[in-house]
Parts: C-alpha cells; sequence; structure tokens
C-alpha cells in the first residue's frame, strides 16, 4: 500500500499491486487495474520511488529467511 494525495489535499491509501499505469497529462493519473483512474498531486517519479520500496518491503517481510532456524536444528 502507498500514500498518495488527490487534487483536492486528502490523503488516500491505494494498493501498489493495482497499479496498472501512472500518467501524466497534465495532472498525474493512477490507472487500476479495475479501469478505475485517480487523479493525484504526486508526480511520476515519487510514484515509481514508493512503489519500488513497497515491493521491497514486501519481498523483505515475507522472503526465505536464509539460516534461520538451520543453526537451531544444528544443520
Amino acid at each position: 500500500m502507498i500514500e498518495v494525495t488527490k487534487l483536492n489535499g486528502e490523503n488516500i491509501i491505494v494498493n501498489a499491486d493495482h497499479i496498472e499505469s501512472v500518467e501524466a497529462q497534465p495532472d498525474t493519473a493512477l490507472v487500476l487495474t479495475n479501469g478505475k483512474r485517480i487523479v493525484i498531486r504526486d508526480q511520476i517519479p515519487e510514484i515509481v520511488r514508493k512503489v519500488i520500496e513497497y515491493q521491497r518491503s514486501i519481498r523483505t517481510a515475507t522472503g526465505p529467511r536464509l539460516g534461520a532456524g538451520a543453526a537451531e536444528s544444528g544443520r
């Protein structure tokens, strides 16, 4: 999930996995996989950074823990 700001100043949380594309014409718009468009204040590079951070956090939180338990079990 990432936080973005709508044009009216309202902060909302968007599921980054549901973002299909980001457009700038001239306002930035998120196009979601369900076809919904959300016009936001954030610029494309900021959205890209937020999505990358979100994806990294998911991989870190759910990725395999190499070595975890191996030392404890004597392996």
